[in-house]
Order: structure tokens, then sequence, then C-alpha cells
């Protein structure tokens, strides 16, 4: 059985004022256990590597981070293709390792709104029969550059670093228990086995059953190997797999940015360009 990690849940609320640019507190979820991790993980600290390429999906049609992405340019953030909407002005980009709770802290929060986005080609096509190489990948282009303590991550490009029982490390925004449902109060990590990097041409299976991954809210957001003491993105969080209960404690499902190496770098280009400004992005539904 698939889940989607981002569609039959979101993470924490988080209302945005589209026209300021500002987060508000109202509708920011209260969380409960908020300071365990993404799920069986811990919180991001301040001057954790993986916060400086992570950040929050902002949903601005309501008002709620829905997802999780990865830096990967000085203007740009992959994700997953569900995470995004046909029209790219209805999200924003959340730079914060914790959900802010009053009006001062959501006052000062980093907020980028996204002016173009493209999904990949694969994703409008979906009809979701198969459990296969959903293309579940998207880029999208925000207004401004990166705060400061925010860089780049470099991405994979050989496949064959992926290894079976390998370590990778999760991040997101979602649940930190995917039975109660618990939200989270900020970014957490987790590490996790690498169950089958070749699961589909296009696709990496997470093992999950030790008691820690990706959970709803965590979708889009990344999965790293460390190549020389460096974080390398390897993976965009996509979708639980053979999880009949839903408690995202079996199996998870990345789209591998090897795979789609190609399309990524035509992508970021077309992006750059000014006739891609609220272009639509096509979707399955």
């Amino acid at each position: 059985m698939t889940s989607t990690l981002g569609l039959a849940a979101c993470a924490p609320k988080a209302s945005v004022d589209e026209y300021s640019g500002l987060l508000t507190t109202e509708d920011l979820g209260s969380g409960k256990n908020g300071t365990q991790g993404i799920f069986g993980g811990e919180a991001v600290l301040d001057d954790d590597a993986v916060l400086k390429s992570t950040v929050a999906i902002v949903n601005l049609r309501y008002g709620q981070i829905v997802c999780t992405g990865s830096l990967v340019s000085k203007n740009l953030v992959v994700t997953a293709g569900h995470c995004t909407t046909e029209d790219p002005n209805h999200l924003a980009i959340l730079f914060t390792n914790k959900l802010p709770k009053t009006r001062e802290a959501a006052a000062a929060s980093v907020v980028r709104k996204v002016i173009a986005g493209e999904t990949h080609p694969q994703w409008p096509k979906n009809d979701f029969a198969t459990d296969k190489n959903w293309g579940d990948i998207a880029l999208l282009r925000f207004d401004g550059e990166i705060p400061a303590n925010y860089a780049p991550v470099r991405m994979l490009s050989n496949k064959t670093l992926l290894v079976a029982q390998g370590e990778a490390l999760l991040a997101g925004f979602g649940w930190t228990n995917g039975r109660q449902k618990t939200e989270a109060q900020g970014l957490n990590k987790t590490k996790v086995k690498i169950e089958n990097p070749d699961f589909s041409d296009s696709e990496i299976q997470m093992n999950q059953k030790a008691g820690s991954g990706a959970c709803h809210g965590d979708s889009g957001g990344p999965a790293f190997i460390e190549v020389e003491g460096q974080l390398v993105l390897v993976g965009v969080t996509s979708r639980g797999h053979d999880d009949p209960n839903d408690t995202c404690e079996v199996f998870s499902l990345y789209s591998s940015v090897a795979a789609q190496m190609e399309w990524l770098k035509t992508t970021a280009v077309n992006l750059q360009k000014p006739e891609a400004i609220g272009k639509k992005m096509p979707q399955p539904f």
C-alpha cells in the first residue's frame, strides 16, 4: 500500500500573509511531544549542517506548512511534485528550524514567495495504478536570494554511491508520531538504512522499521548521504510504501536526484527565464 507523505496530512499550520510575506501565529499548530524527531529522531539545531539547505514549503491558500524542500541553488528549491499547486503563486518558502509561537517571532521569520516552478513530466501523467516511477519531484524558483547562514546543497550525480544497507539522513517538518498524528515544533532529522537503492528506475526505498523515518509533512524533504565529510542530497521524500496502517513505520520511497539529474539541470535553466514566472505547473488531479 502506498501513502503520499504530504497529501493525507500536513505538518503544523502556519498562516502566511500573502502581501507582507510575513508569518503570523494565527492557526499555528500546537503540536505534541514535538521535541522528538522527524519520527524517532531529534531536533535540528541552529548550527546543524542540515539546516543550511532544508526549508519548509507553505501553501498560502490554506495557510499551512504542507511539505519540506531543499535548496539547490541561490533561488531554487527541489521538493515533491505532490507538494506543488498548479499556480506557483500559491506557494512560499519558509527558512527556519523552529515554528514561530509569537507574533514577534513570526514577524522575524524569513519567507520568500515562489514565482515559478515546474513538475517532472511524469508527474501529471500519473493514474497511481502502479507503485513505481511516479516522477514525484518538482523544482521551485523563489523571489529574492538565500538568507544568511543558508547555502545550496550538492546533489548526487553518481547513483552507484548508494548501496543497500547504507546509511541515509532524513529531515523534515512532518509528524513525530504516525500513530498519534503528533505535530512537530520545527525541523527534525533521523538516520535510516537504505533498503533498495534501485527500487525503480527513479526511486530509492528506505527502511523505517527500526523506529524512525519520514512521515506526513516530510514530503519533498531531503535524504542525504555523507561524502568526504559533506552532506550530499540523494533523494526527495515521496511517499510511504507497503504501510497498510499508514503509521510511517515500514518503508518510504524517495525520488532519486541522480536519476532525474538531466531534467533538474534543464529545468533549473528554464526557470530563470522571464517567461517561466507564473506559468502553471501541470498536476495529475
